[in-house]
């Protein structure tokens, strides 16, 4: 085996570098202080760098791995449950093919299981957010000049219907977060605000920084979900 490198996707909306070596046989992936500090969450680039510089010193003195990662302010990621809703959306997605949903001979229900395909071929969410945006997108469009509120029930609702034939079971990064805070599921909305709270101001602004039809997103969605916060409207 040769070495290769390899682009891991973080739990916070962005990849780090991962070079495979084989070791024993084995391949093992080293990754550097840089992208280490990514992996753990630490956004600020002068605390990253006195990270890799006392990890660096650990690695030739040893010490507790734990203290340097508290010290700059990291840690393991957050995994927050979540439950089936108690009334699912899915099954109220409309059949029709004539109802005025969509510009082609489909109906809104075929959209959807459509998505649900798209979606679950995409193992990351890394990957899925994007696929995911540019739908909901193509939809709003569609929508046009409908009253607002409305526009953001129904991509609500959609989102909503989509994400629950995906069956997951817990949030483990920032862009699933991301779209359960806009569902129609109170508990599912707050689940996800609780695991982007902590990152509001570092990899949430950065990641709808780059996504103006997230911000669009949630601007509509959130004249019928009045708990959607502002931070994840516009970049603050």
């Amino acid at each position: 085996m040769t070495n290769h490198t390899e682009m891991w996707a973080t739990p916070y909306g962005v990849e780090i570098a991962a070079t495979l070596m084989e070791i024993d046989g084995k391949p093992e992936p080293m990754i550097d202080g840089e992208n280490t500090a990514i992996l753990l969450g630490i956004h600020d680039p002068e605390k990253r760098r006195g990270f890799t510089d006392e990890l660096r010193i650990l690695m030739e003195t040893g010490g507790s791995m734990d203290a340097i990662v508290a010290k700059f302010g990291g840690g393991k990621p957050t995994q927050i449950p979540i439950l089936p809703p108690l009334k699912p959306v899915y099954p109220t997605i409309p059949h029709e093919r004539d109802a005025g949903h969509t510009t082609t001979n489909l109906s809104l229900r075929d959209i959807t299981d459509s998505w649900v395909d798209a979606l679950a071929e995409e193992s990351r969410w890394f990957d899925r957010a994007d696929v995911f945006l540019t739908m909901l997108g193509s939809q709003i469009e569609h929508f046009g000049a409908g009253a607002r509120d409305m526009v953001g029930l129904s991509m609500s609702g959609i989102a909503t219907a989509v994400l629950e034939n995906l069956g997951e079971t817990e949030i483990r990064c920032l862009e699933a977060a991301a779209f359960y805070a806009l569902t129609m599921h109170d508990p599912w909305r707050a689940a996800g605000r609780e695991w982007l709270l902590p990152h509001r101001k570092t990899w949430v602004r950065d990641w709808i920084k780059d996504r103006p039809v997230y911000r669009r997103l949630a601007r509509l969605t959130g004249m019928v979900h009045r708990d959607v916060p502002s931070w994840l409207k516009e970049v603050l």
